[in-house]
């Protein structure tokens, strides 16, 4: 199985985003697609660096902004 590694959900935290849904699809050769939902009005920084930093998260492969 595939879980969401606590180093992403710090990473929210750290940065003030307050996760609002966390849905995962089925795994495929050990990759899960997930989208989170977050309220980010009150992160402590710029969406860029937030984006970076998920990025550079073990274990992601891929960031999307979907919508902000």
């Amino acid at each position: 199985t595939c879980a969401l590694p606590i180093s992403v959900l710090a990473i929210f935290a750290e940065n003030g985003a307050n996760i609002l849904t966390i849905n995962q699809s089925i795994p495929t050769s050990g990759v899960a697609p997930v989208t989170i939902t977050a309220a980010t009005e009150n992160m402590q920084t710029t969406m860029e660096a937030f984006m970076a930093a998920l990025k550079a998260a073990d274990g992601i492969i891929r960031v999307h902004l979907m919508a902000g």
